[in-house]
């Protein structure tokens, strides 16, 4: 009981500290706007000028966030047209390489027809001679 009453105690003293700040804070605005007033319209204009310089770098800054959001998009779409590329291409592969099994096979044949060519070249020409 006795802390929540030197809680109390103490937002009542920073109550009046806040409360005394704001009226020096109305007493300095008050001087200010007596010794100022001459000033004013010249500040003024500056400020509608420096809002209107704000809302141009927002506006700038929007423009500058829709461009990032179409190059983060295409950027993605890139991405995906590569993976198709990729996967086109690994396709691709996969079936030159099922295409050159047979021809490999061919070859293989080929190959064995011309290392035994010559000894049936020899056995063709033994049998001509040995009829004639």
């Amino acid at each position: 009981m006795r802390d929540i009453s030197e809680e109390s105690d103490d937002i009542s003293e920073e109550s009046n500290d806040i409360s005394e700040e704001s009226d020096d804070i109305s007493e300095e605005s008050d001087d200010i706007s007596e010794d100022e007033s001459t000033e004013t319209s010249v500040h003024s204009s500056e400020i509608i000028q420096l809002n209107e310089e704000i809302n141009d770098l927002f506006l700038m800054g929007a423009k500058r966030e829709d461009e990032m959001n179409a190059l983060r998009e295409e950027l993605e779409q890139l991405r995906c047209d590569m993976k198709k590329l990729q996967d086109l291409k690994d396709a691709k592969k996969t079936q030159e390489e099922d295409e050159t099994c047979p021809l490999s096979a061919v070859m293989d044949v080929i190959a064995l027809a011309a290392i035994r060519a010559p000894f049936y070249l020899v056995l063709f020409c033994l049998l001509i001679s040995y009829f004639f």
